[in-house]
């Protein structure tokens, strides 16, 4: 009777493991995060398109994504919202960048920063008290701080020599590697496009003009937000520049398969 009795308990005790070790292995995985900057500040009058740029000091077991999420009333705000690609900074203590803007009016009374692991589960949020409005009443857009671009070149460094976890969802490896062509389509196709027109002939060289239809209006658009102040003017190039490094390549694959036979 007694030794069924502890078998018994040792298969419940079996049973229960697994449940602590995944209870563990969240409440280890939490994420401790601070405001350490931001530009402005969080009761401010924004104009349109002007960012809300915020330096994310964290503590964290395991990699994290960070992200500023806005509200309103307790309701996210969405409409019309723009936010920072996410790259996954490394465990430890770190800092990282996280920012947010409207393309439209908007009002935020509360900022979340969140952090996300790998497999894009929330491991860490912390809610500050915000009075922020982003309208047309404001003009002038001051020159973006010099350690909102130390932190982006620090993202741009993650984004280069980020490799997926071993048996990653498939989903991830295509985020972060869509994540990174981002960051690199721009100056490809600068290189691209004036390569095409100096390589290519003819009906060839035609085609290639294409992308043009697109990224010029993308260019003169970004130069007349960045005469405007905008600090987001590049934001429509970085948006176009994939679709046009992709054809590019393409019609240069074309191109030389139809030589080639």
């Amino acid at each position: 009777m007694v030794g069924l009795l502890l078998r018994i308990l040792r298969l419940m005790v079996l049973a229960v493991l697994p449940s602590l070790a995944a209870a563990t292995g969240y409440a280890a995985a939490q994420a401790r995060l601070e405001i350490e900057r931001s530009d402005p500040n969080l009761t401010s009058m924004l104009a349109i398109d002007r960012p809300l740029y915020v330096a994310v000091r964290y503590r964290s077991d395991v990699p994290v994504r960070l992200r500023a999420e806005p509200y309103y009333r307790n309701e996210k705000v969405e409409d019309g919202l723009m936010s920072n690609p996410t790259v996954l900074y490394p465990p430890g203590s770190g800092a990282g960048l996280a920012w947010l803007a409207f393309w439209k009016q908007a009002r935020v009374d509360r900022v979340d920063i969140v952090a996300y692991d790998e497999q894009w589960n929330r491991v860490g949020v912390r809610s500050f008290e915000a009075s922020l409005r982003w309208t047309e009443d404001v003009l002038g857009r001051p020159a973006t701080p010099s350690w909102v671009g130390k932190l982006r070149q620090y993202e741009a460094e993650l984004a280069a020599r980020y490799v997926p976890a071993t048996g990653g969802a498939l989903w991830d490896r295509l985020a972060s590697a869509l994540t990174l062509f981002t960051f690199a389509a721009l100056p490809l196709y600068l290189v691209l496009q004036p390569l095409a027109f100096s390589r290519l002939a003819g009906n060839w060289r035609k085609a290639a003009m294409a992308p043009l239809l697109f990224t010029g209006p993308a260019a003169g658009y970004a130069a007349f937000a960045l005469a405007a102040g905008s600090n987001l003017w590049p934001i429509v190039l970085i948006l176009v520049a994939p679709f046009a490094v992709v054809y590019l390549a393409g019609l240069f694959a074309a191109q030389h398969y139809v030589s080639s036979h």
